[in-house]
């Protein structure tokens, strides 16, 4: 048990905007979400009043006028503001203070020597709620009740008044609702930072009434400050109940026992008030720098790279590699080049999960661990891999309908909110502008009907057919209660039914669920602004950065400011000497808010006059006090204090500790300038722009018409005659985020102690690392599918009861399932294809009260990242950002390998079912290929004969086998087809070789053999496994092993196609049968190139391919990046190689690969990250153990009875003679080797031919 002793002071900022006259006039931005719009009953209760129940209805940052006065906002602990995922995956968010004490300290200093007080305070009760309110911008709060759908939140109290409440009043929000109240409110992440969202919550707006009556009111000689204290009002809410058992996640700096309650505290002293002041803050945007960038890493490389000059470039480059870690081994390590744009490409995506797939596991010893024993040590049967194949066909299945279902879903919200901006906003939401208003109610008439059908035809029978099932990853079980024929419980009896066939075998085993690749979507471009006017605020996320334990300090109530005596005549200042009224003293807390009020005088340069009339006038019977003196002295002590955090004075004595500073004290100094939102207006130039209507389609060679993807780049590059089309324009507001610059700086400083790079050395002398905030142009992507990402409203129409479309109502919110993450906007354009270019015409900073500054967003003066810039020679061209093509929704490129028997069959743990139809391996000594069956056993060699211009088959010689003869063409072509069993392996060695005995073809083949030697040779020097120092006594004899490999591709969406939301398009959708296939514009049927392989990297082992289509490859032609140019049957591969699309309906791409299988093979798209599979070691490297050599050796004169000829000493292998006798191939395994000297004597000779084999020593 944890005991709880005295409270403690958390420390909290404190701000303060004052507007006067001058200021009053200037336009304020309202809250980011305004409900009050939302339907409302009339006082008659017979109609409803305001817009419908939809997130349009929601003003978001209406302009609005500020009060005059002092507005105070407030900010909260750093674990208040932040949510833990509880073991239901949901994010919980701590309770809030609710009960905050706001206490103005106006001092008048008239008289220097008689200083007045005014101490007058105010009680806010943060979770009050009301139906109605008389505040000029009250908070708003949605909330259901019978009369209207929004709540107002806050109250604020005289203290007087609130002592005297009404304390049976239930107007509360846990009351009405059962919800804390949190930081984020209604669930908006923003909602206590920004005092529009929060005021009479975590805020307060001081008309100062009494100094707008006082005559001539003088600034200069009046001063006001505020102290905040924050509670909650009931005790089993604090925070500290919450972590009471790991005060070490608290975060919180403190001393002695576990506090009992929470005390949030600030100040914000010396605020200025000036009815005729000019308010308006300095500039700070001279020095203001604007940079654009895939991600924040991009951005602040480009950044500090932009003052280099013309080599700013490669120190990009370098703060890239930096960033990512590995700038030291750029120098030693040849792949690390291609792997950072890899990185860097990477991290411009979004990631999004992609399903599950099964496997198959060895059971641990002690079922603690998932994963201690891998999949690729099970070797499983033929019927189990078979049963694992099939469950993992069905999952496929399962997760891509359970992704067509949310795409129906959406498609269901789409169309239910516009038929809802149909009915109530047809001007707002552009319908009338786009229909006449007869096709206008048309359409809602028919809208209707179509969502009734679409769901009764798709939805509702989809999901019957999907249903839903349980795995437990605890006991790894998996079950369900759908529908006996639902794909789930397919699922389930095929786990089942391979559960019990792994039961069968001798060991135990387990299927458990993993992740199959993810989609990816391109990220929201990152704007990063630099200077002083980015200068982000200490309120939020900096707890941890004012003491070294990276705990925010508090105190208790011993450790706050008290007792200043004056040492010589032991006169003492308290809380006594403020003449506080005594309904002060019924405050909750109050002996600690005592504290800290008199603290605050205390800890106030601004307050000594004050303090010494007090000890003044305490010491009227002591004529050698002098108040002047006192006055000045007691300045000097605290001047002592706040700013050396000094105690020790020959005149003052006070016990305690200085609260944190400028945390817990904001000396004010001008209307604050803390910016916390970034509004954004991008201009986007597509290639293709697509007119809502035109009935028009994206041209399928959209992509290679406009772009180029080079195969040793990850990303396309514009072609120099690019159009640069009409721009359509796109907005948003995102929170902004303070960035790492501090880390980069550590960084550089670091990588130079060890290095002597001059350019960056030089870099680190001259940076200005100024403030930094960054965020992405957040939506950006959702709008170009015509999507705005923003609160959305459950489904629901109160505004028409009759009940038959209340049923219709409710089946649609049913059905639609809490999908609201985004709206439709069916004014913009449809762009579910990025590509082109952008302009961002207009930046504005939104401070933490609403205020706006605009920022310079002059394309000539805005840094853009490497990866955002291009050169097509058109200045018009190049002086916009770049925008490669993207897929505007998630996808992925699904590269996998494919059994070599079975097209059908996925790749997995039963050895059948490998990639590897056979094995390749270059005769150096003759130009020729050996072949090997999948599991190494030897098949045969083709090489080059009569002057390179014949290709000869030869059955490799093995002990007892016969002897073939040399045959013709049909003869050898007999004999390949008896000896090789895989299909493929098959068509590749018959692609090889000659049809027949025609001149064309035979010159045809040795062509081939040629070209695709000198392809393996070229691809040798550019694949460099790791072992390869293993090898080398055998690289004078072979080249490496290859594998010849299955593998197919798909482009997949991540449920269903995104589609247009425009009027006219669901004028015309309305009008079809909903289970047609909805309008895309033809962006599926655009044509994207992949490139597979990467000769920049020494870790990737392609050497080419073929490709085709399932059961029909293409052995014809062979694509290698090592070919030589303007070759006719080896090629290098180009952009329409292979073109993929993203229609669900295209087939897939199945490729034949000749691969060094101990390494990567990368496939690139440009509009995807890098992908790469690799085969798993367990299903070659057995057969790579076992892999013969055989070297034809011409006649040879040796002796009768011995075999004597030079062999070359190869550890762990061993060399033995085959020779020819009676039609079969016989052995000598004794080789002797020849002498080097002459001898006298004769031995029998004889001429011999035949082959040396080298076998390994495990053969």
């Amino acid at each position: 048990m944890i005991l709880k002793t005295s409270n403690i002071i958390v420390p909290i900022h404190v701000e303060a905007l004052c507007v006067n006259s001058k200021l009053q006039g200037e336009t304020f931005l309202g809250p980011s979400a305004d409900f009050k719009m939302l339907p409302k009953k009339s006082r008659d209760g017979a109609s409803w009043l305001n817009g419908p129940y939809l997130a349009e209805a929601i003003e978001k940052f209406p302009q609005i006028p500020l009060e005059k006065g002092i507005h105070l906002h407030w900010a909260l602990p750093d674990v208040i503001t932040q949510g833990t995922v509880s073991e239901t995956q949901d994010l919980a968010f701590p309770a809030a203070p609710n009960r905050w004490l706001v206490t103005r300290i106006y001092t008048s200093y008239k008289n220097p020597e008689k200083p007045i007080n005014h101490i007058q305070s105010w009680v806010v009760e943060s979770d009050y709620v009301m139906l109605n309110s008389s505040e000029n911008f009250p908070t708003t709060f949605p909330c259901d009740t019978e009369s209207q759908f929004h709540l107002f939140l806050g109250k604020v109290y005289s203290l007087m008044d609130w002592i005297k409440r009404d304390q049976t009043d239930r107007n509360y929000l846990k009351i009405q609702t059962g919800k804390d109240l949190t930081s984020i409110g209604y669930g908006n992440v923003n909602f206590s930072s920004y005092y529009p969202n929060c005021r009479n919550v975590f805020g307060f707006y001081d008309s100062l009434i009494e100094s707008f009556e006082i005559p001539d009111f003088d600034p200069g000689s009046n001063q006001i400050s505020y102290v905040i204290n924050g509670w909650y009002e009931n005790p089993e809410d604090d925070i500290l109940n919450l972590y009471a058992s790991r005060p070490e996640d608290l975060k919180w700096k403190f001393n002695e026992d576990y506090p009992a309650r929470t005390i949030c505290s600030g100040t914000a002293q010396n605020v200025i008030w000036d009815n005729n002041k000019d308010y308006n803050e300095i500039d700070q945007q001279s020095d203001l720098k604007v940079t654009i960038g895939n991600n924040d890493i991009e951005c602040l490389s480009a950044l500090f790279a932009s003052d280099q000059g013309k080599h700013s470039n490669a120190v990009e480059y370098q703060l890239n590699a930096l960033q990512l870690g590995i700038l030291n081994k750029l120098a030693g390590e040849s792949d690390l080049p291609a792997k950072l744009e890899e990185e860097l490409h990477t991290k411009a995506f979004d990631v999004a999960k992609g399903g599950n797939i099964w496997e198959v596991v060895k059971k641990a010893k002690t079922e603690t661990s998932l994963h201690s024993e891998s999949a690729t040590e099970v070797s499983l049967s033929e019927i189990a891999a078979s049963l694992l194949n099939e469950l993992n066909l069905l999952q496929y299945e399962y997760d891509k309908a359970r992704n067509q279902l949310e795409s129906l879903r959406e498609s269901l919200y789409m169309d239910w909110y516009r038929s809802m901006l149909l009915q109530y906003l047809p001007d707002k939401s552009g319908a009338k502008s786009a229909l006449s208003e007869e096709d206008t109610n048309d359409l809602l008439s028919n809208l209707q009907d179509y969502i009734a059908t679409s769901q009764d035809s798709l939805l509702t029978n989809f999901v019957k057919e999907i249903g839903n099932y349980q795995y437990d990853p605890k006991t790894f079980i998996c079950s369900t209660t759908s529908d006996p024929a639902s794909l789930a419980q397919r699922i389930v009896n095929k786990w089942k039914a391979l559960d019990q066939e792994l039961a069968k075998g001798s060991m135990e085993y387990r299927i458990q669920l993993s992740n199959s690749p993810s989609y990816f979507r391109p990220k929201d471009p990152v704007i990063l602004l630099s200077g002083d006017a980015a200068s982000p605020s200490i309120r939020y996320g900096y707890d941890h950065t004012f003491d070294e334990s990276g705990k925010l300090p508090c105190r208790k109530r011993n450790e706050l400011l008290q007792h200043l005596t004056h040492k010589n005549t032991s006169l003492m200042f308290n809380i006594d000497d403020l003449s506080l009224e005594d309904t002060y003293e019924q405050l909750p807390l109050w002996d600690d808010i005592a504290l800290i009020l008199t603290e605050a005088f205390i800890a106030d340069l601004n307050q000594s006059t004050f303090i010494a009339f007090c000890l003044y006038k305490k010491s009227e019977t002591n004529s050698s006090v002098s108040f002047s003196e006192l006055a000045k002295a007691l300045q000097d002590f605290q001047t002592n204090l706040l700013r050396q955090n000094s105690i020790e004075s020959s005149e003052f004595a006070v016990q305690g500790i200085l609260p944190i500073m400028p945390l817990a004290i904001n000396i004010w100094q001008s209307n604050p300038s803390s910016p916390l939102f970034l509004y954004w207006e991008v201009e986007y130039h597509p290639v293709q722009r697509l007119i809502s209507g035109d009935h028009t389609s994206y041209a399928k060679d959209l992509i290679s018409g406009n772009f180029l993807l080079d195969q040793f780049n990850v990303d396309f590059n514009a072609r120099n005659d690019i159009p640069l089309g009409d721009y359509q324009k796109y907005s948003g507001t995102v929170m902004l985020t303070p960035h790492g610059f501090i880390d980069l700086k550590a960084a550089l400083t670091q990588y130079l102690q060890e290095s002597n790079d001059e350019e960056l050395s030089e870099l680190l002398k001259n940076a200005h690392f100024a403030p930094l905030l960054s965020q992405s142009l957040g939506g950006f992507h959702d709008a170009l599918i015509m999507q705005h990402e923003s609160i959305q409203m459950q489904v629901k129409d109160p505004q028409e009861p009759l009940p038959v479309y209340q049923n219709f109502v409710n089946s649609v919110a049913e059905n639609v399932n809490n999908y609201l993450s985004t709206n439709p906007l069916p004014q913009n354009d449809f762009n579910p294809i990025r590509g082109g270019f952008a302009n961002v015409s207009t930046l504005k900073l939104i401070d933490i009260f609403g205020k706006e500054r605009i920022l310079p967003t002059d394309p000539d003066h805005l840094i853009k990242s490497e990866n955002l810039t291009v050169n097509t020679g058109n200045p018009n061209v190049d002086r916009l950002i770049y925008l490669p093509p993207r897929l505007s929704q998630h996808a992925r490129l699904l590269f996998r390998w494919i059994s070599a028997n079975n097209d059908r069959i996925e790749s997995n743990d039963h050895p059948a079912s490998s990639p590897i139809c056979g094995w390749v391996i270059p005769d150096l000594l003759y130009e020729g290929l050996f072949f090997y069956d999948y599991d190494g056993s030897p098949l045969g060699i083709i090489n080059l004969i009569n002057d390179r211009s014949v290709t000869r088959w030869t059955s490799f010689p093995q002990e007892g086998k016969n002897v073939l003869p040399l045959g013709s063409i049909a003869d050898q072509i007999n004999d390949i087809k008896k000896s090789v069993k895989n299909v493929h392996l098959l068509n590749f060695i018959l692609s090889v070789f000659p049809i027949d005995d025609k001149e064309s073809s035979l010159s045809r083949s040795a062509h081939f053999l040629d070209q695709l030697f000198n392809s393996i040779n070229k691809s040798a020097g550019t694949i460099i496994p790791a072992n390869t120092n293993e090898e080398n006594n055998l690289a004078l004899l072979m080249g490496r092993p290859l594998a010849l490999v299955r593998a197919s591709l798909d482009l997949e969406l991540k449920g269903l196609p995104a589609h247009e939301l425009s009027w006219a398009t669901l004028q015309e959708e309305t009008q079809n049968d909903p289970k047609q296939i909805r309008n895309t514009r033809g962006f599926t049927e655009v044509k994207f190139p992949v490139h597979l392989g990467d000769l920049t990297q020494v870790t990737d082992g392609l050497v080419g391919f073929f490709k085709g289509t399932e059961n029909n490859t293409d052995y014809g032609t062979f694509f290698s990046p090592a070919a030589q140019d303007h070759q006719d049957i080896v090629k290098q591969p180009n952009d329409s190689t292979i073109m993929l699309t993203s229609d669900p309906l295209a087939a897939t791409s199945y490729l034949t690969l000749l691969i060094d299988p101990r390494v990567n093979i990368h496939v690139t798209t440009g509009i995807l990250p890098v992908g790469s599979i690799s085969v798993p070691p367990d299903q070659f490297e057995t057969a790579l153990r076992k892999l013969q050599l055989a070297f034809p050796v011409h006649p040879i004169l040796s002796a009768k009875f011995s075999v004597a000829i030079y062999k070359p000493l190869i550890p762990g292998y061993t060399w033995k003679w085959m020779f020819a006798k009676e039609g079969t191939w016989k052995s000598e395994p004794e080789i002797i080797k020849p002498s080097t000297v002459a001898e006298m004597g004769y031995t029998p000779q004889s001429v011999k031919e035949g082959w040396l084999i080298l076998t390994p020593d495990s053969e």
